[in-house]
């Protein structure tokens, strides 16, 4: 038996929750909050680019992998309490392509004293600082709210999609597809978060049946039972 209790944690994750727990009584708060919203900006980078390959590219495979890493992450960090809100500044060339646009068209100027459009290219492309008010607990809430959302459209597409409008087929499809799937998430999600995933798709499956008319009900209730 693994005594190490994080050894089901992804690498970057791991490393990442360890290094700031151990950082976290030795620098300034505010220099920790700074190092914080780096780390989870890295390490959802990370998940997004793992995700494709987890499991030869399983895609239900890959979208378990990012919400139990997302939820670890909103989990470990809540403790510190690090302020994930920051004002990032950039520089932007917004208004480039405008005076590239007036250079080409004022070139007969080009060599004149005034109005030269040379000089006016240099002044029009003069960068502009632009800044953006980043919230990393919500960038890893709206992260986790996506990725549960494309999992639960994913998996009812799957039931609906090749059978829409035949009963049967979609009934076939749900007594074999849909135990596939919970067991693919057992693998890397508890119970909890597995039963409100199943209750979205089943929620969804219900309203999609409906839709399909007369002769429903049974398969409903099967739906509803599952």
């Amino acid at each position: 038996e693994d005594d190490d209790p994080y050894s089901s944690w992804y690498t970057p994750v791991k490393t990442t929750l360890l290094l700031l727990s151990r950082i976290f009584n030795v620098l300034p708060m505010p220099v920790f909050d700074d190092l914080a919203r780096i780390a989870v900006s890295k390490c959802l980078k990370n998940l997004n680019d793992a995700s494709s390959e987890v499991e030869g590219g399983d895609k239900i495979q890959g979208w378990c992998f990012v919400i139990t890493n997302v939820l670890t992450l909103r989990e470990q960090l809540a403790p510190f309490e690090a302020d994930m809100r920051a004002t990032e500044k950039g520089l932007t060339f917004e208004g480039t392509t405008e005076a590239v646009r007036r250079f080409v068209a004022n070139r007969s100027n080009l060599f004149s004293l005034s109005g030269n459009a040379v000089v006016s290219l240099g002044m029009d492309v003069v960068p502009k600082v632009k800044e953006e008010e980043v919230d990393k607990k919500e960038e890893l809430d709206e992260v986790l709210r996506r990725v549960c959302n494309e999992l639960v459209e994913f998996i009812s597409n799957e039931v609906i999609g090749e059978g829409e409008g035949d009963m049967v087929k979609v009934k076939e499809k749900c007594e074999e597809y849909l135990p596939e799937v919970i067991e693919k998430m057992g693998r890397r999600l508890n119970h909890e978060t597995i039963g409100i995933l199943k209750s979205s798709v089943k929620r969804i499956l219900v309203k999609r049946i409906m839709e399909m008319g007369d002769g429903s009900e049974e398969l409903i209730d099967f739906v509803r039972g599952f």
